[in-house]
Order: C-alpha cells, then sequence, then structure tokens
C-alpha cells in the first residue's frame, strides 16, 4: 500500500491538473465526514436532544445522499485498484521491452561488422574516382553490395530501444540507403578530369560513408555492452578527423581534398 501512495503522489506532481482534482476530492470527503460524524453531535448537544437520536435522525435525513457517498468511495477504491494494475502492467511491459531489446542488441555488433566492412569496400572504390587515385583500368562497374541480414537486426533493435537509440539506427538505415543509390549513380567510363560532376557526387558518397562510420563508432561500445548508458553527444570535427587517421584511403589524399570531402560531410542533411 506504500508504494500505491508513493506512485500516487508522484503521478500528481506530474499532473497538476490532476493535483488539483485530487486535492478538490480530499476536500469534499474532509467535509462530508466532518458534516456527518463531528457535526451532528455538538448540535444535538444544542439544542438538547438525545445524542444518539440526533445522530440517527440526521443520517436518515441525509439517507440518499450518504448512499451516494458510500458509492463514490468503492468507486475510488476500483479506480485505485485499477490504477495500481495498470502501472503494474506497464512495469511489466517495460520489463519485457528491456529484455527483449538486449536480446536483439546481442546480433548488433555482427552486423555493425558487416557494415563497416561494406564501408571500406565502397570508400575503396570511390577514392578510385579522385584524381591522386585515379586508376585508368577500373574493371568495377558497380559499387559493392550492401550486406545481408542487418535490416532484420536493425528492426528488432529499433521496436524494442529507447527513442534515442532507435533514431541513431534509423539515421544509419536511412544514410546506407541515401549512399547506395548515390554510388549506384557514378559512371565510371569517365575519368575524374573530364567529369567536374563526377568528382562533386564521388566526394558526397565518401562524406555519407564517412557519416555512417562515426554514427556506428558512437554506438559500437553501446551496442557490444560495453557502456550501460547511450552515447548522445552531437557529433563533432574531432569524430571525422579521428576517422580519417585510422583510414589509409583518406589519409592518402590531399589536405585540400579532404577539406572538400569534409565540407560535403558537413552539409549532410541527416
Amino acid at each position: 500500500m506504500s508504494n500505491f501512495f508513493k506512485s500516487l503522489i508522484s503521478k500528481l506532481r506530474s499532473s497538476p491538473k490532476l493535483w488539483v482534482l485530487w486535492c478538490g476530492l480530499v476536500f469534499v470527503g474532509l467535509f462530508y465526514l466532518l458534516s456527518m460524524l463531528i457535526v451532528p453531535w455538538f448540535c444535538a448537544l444544542y439544542v438538547g436532544e438525545d445524542l444518539w437520536t440526533y445522530v440517527r435522525k440526521v443520517w436518515l435525513d441525509w439517507q440518499t445522499f450518504n448512499a451516494g457517498m458510500v458509492a463514490f468511495l468503492a468507486s475510488l477504491t476500483v479506480l485505485s485498484a485499477s490504477l495500481h494494475h495498470a502501472e503494474q502492467q506497464d512495469k511489466q511491459s517495460e520489463e519485457q521491452r528491456k529484455r527483449d531489446f538486449i536480446a536483439a542488441r546481442a546480433f548488433l555488433p555482427e552486423a555493425f561488422g558487416d557494415i563497416l566492412v561494406y564501408c571500406d569496400k565502397s570508400m575503396k572504390f570511390l577514392v578510385r574516382y579522385l584524381p591522386e587515385k585515379w586508376e585508368s583500368d577500373i574493371t568495377e562497374a558497380k559499387p559493392p553490395e550492401l550486406p545481408s541480414g542487418y535490416r532484420e537486426v536493425f528492426r528488432d533493435c529499433i521496436k524494442f530501444a529507447d527513442s534515442d537509440v532507435g533514431e541513431r539506427l534509423s539515421r544509419i538505415l536511412l544514410l546506407l540507403q541515401i549512399q547506395r543509390g548515390k554510388a549506384e549513380q557514378i559512371i565510371p567510363e569517365h575519368p575524374p578530369s573530364d567529369s567536374p560532376t563526377l568528382r562533386d557526387d564521388v566526394k558526397t558518397c565518401l562524406a555519407y560513408v564517412v557519416r555512417i562510420r562515426v554514427l556506428i563508432n558512437k554506438t559500437s561500445d553501446y551496442a557490444r555492452g560495453l557502456k550501460e548508458k547511450f552515447d548522445r553527444t552531437p557529433i563533432t570535427d574531432e569524430d571525422f578527423y579521428a576517422w580519417r587517421e585510422n583510414d589509409g584511403y583518406i589519409e592518402e589524399l590531399s589536405e585540400n581534398r579532404v577539406a572538400s570531402i569534409k565540407e560535403k560531410y558537413d552539409r549532410l542533411p541527416y
């Protein structure tokens, strides 16, 4: 019962309207008890009648009203029990959701690994269209294929995760689809020196790949259970340059080229 009242007080504090309603009910209840149980005894002394006879007369005169108050009290009791039951169900549902998320999150590191492999292949595929890395004998006509199986893992995690985690995973999925769509539009037969539009598309695709990797890096520790709290800090320039230092494909590019990729990176809408 003490837990119920603690929960009730917590809910009252979170809702001003509910607090006013309960204060009104308490005031009405106290006024009723005062009118039916205390005032009649003093009135009997004042009029000089027998105490019990006068009190019974008052109760009989207000019998209908008293019956209504008893019914109202019973409805409040039922309401309180229903609220307590609903609260217990919500708590059980929340605990079940957390267990389901832990189970779904167990497959997330593997899905992240597959996506990072795709990012590495995409990076290797894209940088060859830049002047610094241009290869005249490019034989790959299509960008690497997206890995299979990660969609189901992401779907289950998004279904059971908190809103921040679900939003991060949805963002990664969206970036993957956009990057893949733009990469398929690259025409390998045209060298970059003859196609400024191609160079611009390549830099945009590279920016999407970098953003995907940065988001995965910020989420990987939480996905592996190494961190209990989800990293909600915004993306910074340090995330971009820290990733660049660990990637040989981008590290070999000129500073001007990296700056142009960073410019595209900063303009990404997601």
